[in-house]
């Protein structure tokens, strides 16, 4: 065998057959020969086996080579990784030093903004303030007043009222209110009016009581300086100018929207009326009414006068005189208010059913009436406005001398007809406290109490 060279004891072998070929036949020495050729092939074949082994070396070097750059490559891969590792950490330190930085930008941003609206705030603040301080700088001081009411009965449940209304709402503007009952008796109104001239009040207001019952106390008042306005309801003509103002209602298109719901819910409607004649805004309701009917398809049958001094004991016997003289009569016009607290009683008495009562005014008795199925119909106003436009302009005229308009700039008269299909379940149609609240925020925003 060749392959990897002859062993060492056959080169030996060899060896000692050269050193005695001399001695030896041509037979030996071609032996020698032929032994060398065989070597000589051997030597081929150790030569072809040490190319193969070189080959074996070259390709292992090869195959080695590779491994050894492999090896690197991975050395270097790890080096890479470690680089990347190393990088992306940088990268991620570098991210989150960035992220604290924005964080730490965003809060400084979010504290500026903060530390900005707060200023922004306090200036706004400061500004609500001042101009707080300026509106209350800017605010004029309202000086003690009394002013007096007086009213042709505090008997009737609208005058009571009016006269409340009036003590309450003065109240807001450090006022007193002197209420003064006129009793239902024409002296008595016309010295109680000189009374509350000789007191020296500020101002006086009345309600249902003309000029010609009272003119000394108009004229004493004017010549003390002392306004004199009418409110509620109308007063006559004569001697009109002798009062400073008068706000009102308008009292003949609440009878004419009576008589007109008469002829509405029975077309010919027959009717009787009910008056007290010294008082010109009830004659004028009965009046109006009388009208209304005559120019549409209704009657008013007849009209009776009443006994202001016997309010009561007339309103009843009138009422039941009325009906029972006019037996086709559907209807009852009344001038005043309180009627019904008279006359539906009468009716009762002299057991008259099929007459229903028109007359003004939401009072709580009436609407109570009407709840209870009572034969009722009221006008209902939202009145009260005058007693509030009258401490109104009493207010500008004494803050600022303003004079006092006869009239009352943008009046706003409201009515509303009120039987048993509409009345509201409590309440008013028309509730005070609704009537009072834009003028009590117009004397806030304007005035302070001294």
């Amino acid at each position: 065998m060749c392959v990897g060279g002859p062993p060492t004891h056959e080169v030996s072998s060899l060896q000692g057959d050269t050193v005695s070929g001399t001695k030896k036949s041509l037979a030996g020495l071609g032996l020698s020969i032929v032994l060398l050729l065989m070597l000589a092939a051997c030597g081929d074949g150790n030569g072809s086996s040490s190319s193969d082994a070189d080959s074996t070396s070259v390709a292992g070097t090869d195959t080695a080579e590779p491994a050894v750059e492999t090896d690197s490559e991975e050395g270097a891969a790890s080096e890479a990784d470690a680089g990347g590792d190393t990088a992306d950490a940088g990268a991620g330190a570098d991210e989150a030093e960035a992220a604290d930085a924005g964080a730490d930008e965003a809060a400084t941003e979010e504290a500026e903004t903060d530390a900005a609206d707060e200023a922004a705030a306090d200036e706004a603040e400061a500004t609500d303030a001042d101009e707080a301080d300026e509106a209350a700088a800017a605010l004029i001081e309202l000086e003690p007043r009394t002013i007096g009411v007086l009213g042709a009965s505090q008997q009737s449940e609208s005058i009571a009222r009016f006269a409340q209304v009036t003590s309450d709402a003065a109240a807001q503007l450090g006022w007193d209110v002197l209420v003064v009952d006129g009793e239902n008796n024409p002296q008595v109104w016309a010295d109680r009016s000189l009374e509350l001239v000789t007191q020296q009040v500020d101002a006086i207001l009345t309600i249902a009581i003309d000029a010609p019952a009272i003119t000394p106390a108009l004229e004493a008042a004017a010549e003390a300086g002392i306004p004199v306005i009418a409110v509620d309801v109308s007063v006559a003509p004569v001697g009109r100018e002798l009062f400073d103002a008068v706000y009102s209602d308008d009292d003949a298109r609440l009878g004419a929207e009576l008589a007109q719901y008469a002829m509405d819910q029975t077309p010919g409607a027959v009717v009787v009326g009910q008056t007290a004649s010294v008082v010109y805004a009830a004659d004028l309701l009965v009046q109006s009414a009388a009208e209304t009917l005559e120019a549409g398809d209704g009657a008013m049958a007849e009209i009776q006068d009443i006994d202001v001094t016997d309010l009561f004991g007339s309103f009843a016997a009138t009422a039941v005189s009325l009906v029972q003289g006019n037996p086709d009569a559907q209807y009852l016009v009344s001038c005043c208010d309180f009627s019904p607290l008279v006359d539906l009683p009468a009716f009762d008495q002299a057991g008259v059913a099929d007459v229903t009562l028109l007359t003004r005014y939401e009072n709580d008795s009436s609407m109570a009436f009407i709840r209870d199925g009572a034969p009722l119909v009221v006008v209902a106003a939202n009145t009260e406005r005058t007693n509030l436009q009258a401490l109104d302009v009493l207010a500008d005229y004494f803050a600022n001398g303003t004079p006092i308009p006869e009239t009352y700039p943008g009046d706003n008269f409201e009515t509303s007809i009120v039987d048993a299909s509409n009345a509201p379940a409590d309440g008013r149609v028309f509730p005070i406290e609704d009537i009072v609240a834009p003028f009590v925020e117009k004397w806030s925003a304007l005035y302070t109490v001294g």
